[in-house]
């Protein structure tokens, strides 16, 4: 199973264990591939979002502000914020199923 950190990069699962030299290196290059490839297609999510939707995202995920922080400074009520976050990741999960990645909802609330 794979992790994302704080700065959106992976970690395998610690209690996973190790099976030994090369057959790691070839899952840790796959896992890599993988998450490179799901990144890029949450960019490209993104980047079809309305402009709020995408401001918004962006405020949260990428600048690391909470929901009230980001409803002061665009002058929106903080329920305004939090549902345009939910429509922006239900944006996220329906693009990544229709390009066959099915994601838990977990790794899409990194910070």
């Amino acid at each position: 199973m794979l992790y994302l950190d704080a700065e959106g990069n992976t970690t395998a699962e610690a209690a996973r264990g190790s099976r030994g030299g090369e057959e790691d290196g070839d899952d840790s290059l796959s896992a890599e591939i993988a998450m490179r490839e799901t990144r890029r297609l949450i960019a490209e999510a993104v980047a079809q979002m309305p402009a709020q939707r995408k401001r918004i995202f962006a405020m949260s995920r990428q600048q690391g502000m909470n929901i009230p922080d980001i409803a002061a400074a665009l002058g929106l009520s903080p329920n305004s914020v939090k549902n345009t976050l939910v429509l922006a990741l239900k944006d996220i999960r329906q693009y990544l199923a229709r390009h066959g990645r099915i994601i838990p909802l977990l790794l899409l609330l990194w910070r």
